[in-house]
């Protein structure tokens, strides 16, 4: 990112002012170079009278990262922790690491964090033995917002009855889904 800034700033930087600045080898900032043009796929050029980079074209935004599902969740999840820490020293590194890393996300992700944040909370920990499949199932559920239907047995009833909902939300609370 601090890369990006700097050409699309129109500084002209170089591999080797970037590798003292970041304190990393030459070597690391051309693969660093190479990662933007080929697979971000960034109009980046080398000027050698200006012993620099540059765009060849306007980038207003760094492109953002591709992020499945599941480490989408899992940005979720770390998001939530951080609210533990909340008026404690780790609150501030723990909430500027998520926020650089937010940053990064694809914006073209079909769920953002915002909207699985509304769809999802726990309180404080994430259940030790959740049942995996169900838990899929019901968070799909809430995602495409569809019907599911299950079999639901109150305390002290004998047998279950057939329950036909519409989830909005899933909750973890006393490390219970």
């Amino acid at each position: 990112m601090r890369i990006h800034e700097s050409i699309k700033d129109g500084n002209f930087p170089n591999c080797n002012r970037i590798a003292r600045e970041f304190e990393v080898s030459t070597r690391t900032i051309k693969w660093d170079v190479d990662f933007m043009k080929c697979r971000l796929k960034l109009p980046i050029k080398y000027d050698a009278r200006r012993y620099g980079f540059y765009y060849t074209e306007t980038v207003e935004h760094f492109p953002g990262i591709p992020v499945t599902e599941a480490e989408m969740f899992a940005m979720l999840v770390a998001h939530k922790a951080i609210a533990q820490y909340h008026g404690t020293p780790f609150q501030k590194p723990l909430l500027t690491a998520f926020q650089k890393l937010a940053g990064q996300l694809d914006q073209s992700a079909r769920f953002t964090l915002g909207s699985l944040d509304e769809a999802l909370s726990f309180r404080p920990l994430a259940p030790e033995d959740t049942d995996v499949k169900t838990f899929d199932v019901l968070s799909r559920a809430v995602q495409q917002r569809v019907a599911v239907r299950f079999q639901y047995k109150k305390l002290g009833a004998r047998k279950p009855e057939r329950r036909h909902v519409h989830p909005h939300h899933l909750a973890c609370i006393e490390n219970v889904w």
